[in-house]
């Protein structure tokens, strides 16, 4: 699984998750971790707020639209062009 579409996943799940709560895996570099969650961040599907990080309403509509789509290879595709 990809690093920002594990973010992703752990977001979808939650109301917010402070950084400690969304690094899943001490293996992965904090640099490589950092550099998804800004990639996310500055692609407008994550917010960061002062209780943590959350799905922005982008980000919401992106994991709902991946959830309803019917055709398989489409729904890999449109979350994976994305990232």
């Amino acid at each position: 699984m990809s690093i920002q579409r594990d973010i992703i996943s752990r977001l979808k799940n939650a109301d917010t998750l402070r950084y400690s709560q969304l690094k899943p895996n001490q293996e992965i570099p904090n640099d490589l971790y950092n550099y998804h969650l800004k990639k996310l961040l500055s692609d407008g599907l994550v917010e960061k707020l002062d209780t943590g990080y959350r799905l922005s309403p982008q980000g919401k509509r992106h994991v709902a639209d991946a959830h309803h789509t019917s055709d398989q290879s489409n729904r890999l595709f449109k979350f994976n062009a994305l990232l």
